[in-house]
């Protein structure tokens, strides 16, 4: 049986290899987007973990209720505990770890940022845990410098050359003494290394860290050391196991860009949906150009079973050598964009990983098992084709009726409509894993319905057409819409993969767009004056920059009343019963030092940490970004946008609190929620739920209480708010002149601050678009490949009308005009679902960042026009061939 199957393959290689660079296509995409996705993860979890490389980690007590691996759940931890760890037998070296955040100036003094994130500042230490020197020396004093590696490359500095670190509102210029780096890139982050003392300065002048790095010595054991450790420091400390902590920041920023993967996971179906029928189709294509020869087989003795095996078997090797060359491209194509990535230093130039080789694995099995179901319908059929098939110069050319598979079709169309319905009013409750089940399955129960009922609506659409065309007088033309209509299912199977194609670019087009357009629009709409002067690093004084501004010339109003700082929030009453109510100030809480959350020492700091874990809602207790702002500039600086409630219950005493917090917590208006700073803690209820592009924040108070339970060096301002007299150009280009001295600051109109806002989401947008187009490029060549095939399967009409007259350029037109209607209705019917699709998503992620609609119909509209031009470019090749037909053809 198998060197039959071979042989074959063999005869009829030019047939099989449209069925392989069917697979190939379909394999390439899966294997691409896999290799996309993971690259993306792998550089977002290097970069978040490259720089926790000890062995261990001494750090706070957690908060009780909270994550123990969560850093932003745990208070800080003394410095001199870094003395008592390394007493501790089995360890080499414990390093606190002084961080903080400065402006680095690159070699043309311009601020090396993306978009608002400034340069990661470090204590640096001769011993490891840490970076490793590449060059140079170590900083030693207040004027000395090291740069990470990939940061001195994109700031085009190097060792000898004079650094500025613009740090508390103060430039400090400094010799560049060494380059280091760490065992992974750090992506788009930067950093900078100063004297450990320097930083300690800088950075904790309370002496508290919020981890202290441990070394284990080279033969200690890990586990051993680190109970050691923890009954040396006792409650004051908790060590963490470096591994896990990693491991949980990388877990952390996966989750943090899930829409990501679930993106991926859309994309993996539909190319697996989009193949399926590829395949199906070229393999039903194969069986019915091979009507006679199988049907010889059968006169000769061969079963049912047997041909069924015979399809299956080359399906089989199709599949295998489809999925090898598919994983290739896409393994090819992948292995560029590491290069790439690799090239800026964003990503490890790894070519080997765990993930990689699990996405290459599932392509290939992917591949091939999709093949070989694909290949199950065609085995079916060719097992029923009678023995004296051997005599008929052809397969039966008469179609089954469309009507029952129509209305399955409208039957899942059904099914699909209601589960959206179902998982539209579940959006509007909550978002979790069940709406995104209950709307993915829903899509693609409603994607296989539309490929049901694709031949009924082809062949109404292809008569509508037809009529339109009645008056031309352009035979290949109406032959060609005649073959659409007398064959839906052949041009089904066709265009269903363009069809996907098509709905896919579109869907991921809306919702980018809509991504985009929100963001820009809704930053537009939320700031209120004429011009906004953005600092690159938050800073705790802005009044002395304010007064510049206030003084120069056609300025009429400048103010910096938006503050932030970092606070405890959680769902419930506060720490006493007599805290609770709208607008109470609880007692202030002592001992605390400035440190938000801190439990180590005095009583009432544990009582404070501790009270506010209680009752925590769906979040538990958690250190989040909080905005105070006062309600006057409500209307006259910030318009934040309320989903519920109200934003004037601000005056009130209410608090505000970001949608996306509240939908995941589960709370709902009304509830009564603490919040705690290091002076104090808050309680009060919840009057809105507000969404903001500009501002990252989860809680909104009235910046006067804001300003009472919170550490004044924690309080910080960004933004400085500009109303203007006269020409806004010219009092912008001033205001620069003024500032420039800075470094920080840029002067910005609104709509100039929504691009710096939405530009990271931009550069993913560009990722989306190039995945979409490839989509769509398969799913083109997949039609071609449909009408190669079809060309072998009607050898005989060809010839039949060669022999009534028509000449070899009219066949040639006739299959050119056919891959034009082909590729037009299924662009436009692919359209017409993609259009469904994204604004159905759109719709369900209207709290998670997608406010507003934006179709961008004149890429869109390009979209079909480049499909349909290239469709009709690409059936140049089958077209040459219908025409060599001769009329002496067999």
């Amino acid at each position: 049986m198998w060197k039959l199957i071979i042989r074959e393959i063999a005869t009829r290689k030019t047939r099989f290899a449209a069925a392989v660079v069917a697979v190939m296509l379909g394999v390439a995409f899966l294997s691409l987007t896999l290799g996309v996705k993971n690259l993306a993860m792998n550089s977002l979890a290097q970069a978040e973990t490259a720089t926790l490389n000890a062995d261990l980690y001494a750090a706070g007590p957690p908060v009780k209720h909270a994550n123990p691996l969560d850093l932003a759940a745990r208070g800080p931890i003394n410095v001199s505990q870094a003395e008592v760890i390394e007493a501790v037998e089995g360890t080499a070296h414990a390093a606190p770890i002084f961080e903080g955040e400065a402006v680095l100036l690159d070699a043309h003094k311009r601020p090396l940022t993306w978009g608002f994130s400034a340069t990661r500042v470090r204590g640096a230490y001769a011993f490891p845990p840490g970076s490793t020197l590449k060059e140079g020396r170590l900083p030693s004093g207040k004027t000395e410098v090291m740069l990470e590696e990939s940061t001195a490359q994109r700031a085009g500095l190097k060792v000898g050359s004079q650094a500025t670190l613009i740090w508390g509102g103060t430039v400090h210029r400094m010799q560049i003494v060494g380059i280091a780096s760490f065992d992974a890139p750090l992506g788009i982050a930067t950093m900078a290394f100063v004297d450990a003392k320097l930083a300690k300065t800088w950075f904790s002048p309370e002496s508290r860290v919020k981890l202290i790095g441990i070394k284990a010595s080279a033969s200690a054991n890990l586990q051993v050391v680190k109970e050691r450790i923890q009954e040396a420091v006792g409650p004051d400390a908790t060590i963490v196991e470096g591994a896990k902590l990693r491991a949980e920041h990388a877990a952390a920023a996966e989750r943090a860009v899930g829409f990501v993967n679930t993106l991926v996971l859309w994309f993996v179906a539909l190319a697996l949906l989009a193949g399926g029928f590829l395949i199906a189709n070229t393999f039903g294509i194969l069986v019915t150009s091979r009507y006679r020869a199988l049907g010889l087989l059968r006169a000769v003795g061969y079963g049912a079973p047997a041909l069924r095996r015979l399809v299956l078997g080359q399906a089989l090797i199709v599949g295998v050598l489809g999925s090898v060359l598919g994983v290739a491209l896409g393994g090819g194509l992948t292995a560029g964009l590491r290069a790439v990535l690799a090239g800026r230093g964003w990503l490890v130039d790894s070519w080997f990983s765990v993930s990689s080789l699990v996405a290459v694995i599932f392509a290939f099995l992917a591949g091939v098992v999709t093949t070989v179901l694909a290949g199950v319908a065609p085995a079916w059929r060719a097992g029923r084709i009678p023995p004296l098939s051997a005599l008929e110069l052809g397969a039966p050319t008469g179609e089954k009726p469309v009507r029952i598979r129509a209305l399955v079709g409208a039957g899942l169309l059904a099914v699909a409509a209601g589960g959206t319905g179902l998982g539209l009013w579940l959006s509007g409750q909550t978002w979790d894993w069940t709406v995104l089940l209950v709307l993915a399955v829903s899509g693609i129960v409603g994607l296989v319905g539309l490929l049901a009922i694709l031949a009924w609506l082809l062949g109404r659409m292809a008569a509508i057409l037809a009529l339109m065309a009645r008056g031309l007088n352009l035979l290949p033309v109406r032959l060609a819409l005649q073959n659409l209509g007398r064959y839906p299912r052949r041009a089904t199977l066709g265009c269903a993969a363009l069809v996907i194609g098509v709905a896919i670019a579109t869907a991921g087009g809306v919702l980018a767009d809509s991504a985009r357009v929100s963001l820009r629009v809704g930053t537009v709409h939320e700031v209120q004056t004429d011009l906004v002067v953005a600092s690159l690093q938050p800073s705790t004084s802005l009044e002395k920059v304010v007064r510049l501004v206030q003084d120069v010339p056609g300025v009429s109003e400048a103010k910096a009343g938006v503050i932030s700082a970092p606070v405890w929030l959680r769902l419930g009453g506060g720490a006493t019963d007599d805290a609770s109510g709208s607008g109470d100030m609880a007692a202030g809480v002592s001992g605390v030092g400035v440190s938000v959350g801190l439990a180590a020492t005095g009583s009432g700091a544990v009582a404070g940490a501790e009270t506010a874990a209680g009752d925590s809602g769906g979040l538990g207790i958690h250190e989040v970004p909080a905005l105070g702002i006062s309600p006057a500039d409500l209307h006259t600086t910030l318009r934040l946008h309320a989903d519920a409630g109200s934003v004037a219950s601000l005056e009130q005493g209410d608090a505000l609190v970001n949608t996306r917090t509240a939908r995941i917590g589960g709370w709902k208006l009304g509830d009564s929620i603490t919040i705690t700073g290091p002076l104090g803690i808050y309680s009060t209820k919840i009057g809105g739920f507000v969404t903001s592009s500009l501002i990252r924040a989860d809680v909104f108070l009235d910046a006067q209480y804001l300003r009472q339970i919170s550490a004044p060096e924690q309080v910080t301002r960004q933004f400085i708010f500009v109303n203007v007299v006269g020409d806004v150009t010219g009092v912008k280009q001033r205001i620069q002149k003024v500032l420039d001295p800075y470094y920080v600051f840029t002067v910005m109109a609104p709509r100039e601050l929504a691009a710096v806002t939405a530009a990271p989401t931009a550069n993913i947008v560009l990722v989306m678009h190039a995945l979409l187009g490839f989509s769509v490029v398969i799913a083109l060549l997949g039609v071609v490949n449909t009408l190669i095939l079809a060309g072998l399967e009607r050898r005989v009409t060809y010839r039949l009308l060669r022999v009534i007259g028509m000449k070899p350029r009219e066949v040639g037109a006739m299959v050119r005009w056919e891959a034009f209607f082909l590729a037009l209705l299924g662009a436009l019917i692919g359209w017409g679902t993609g259009m469904v699709l994204g604004l159905t998503w759109r719709f369900a992620l209207r709290h998670e960042g997608l406010a507003l609609v934006s179709v961008p119909w004149l890429a869109q509209g390009g979209l079909i026009v480049v499909a349909v031009i290239l469709a009709v470019v690409a059936a140049i090749l089958p077209a040459r061939q219908s025409a060599r037909r001769s009329v002496m053809d067999t």
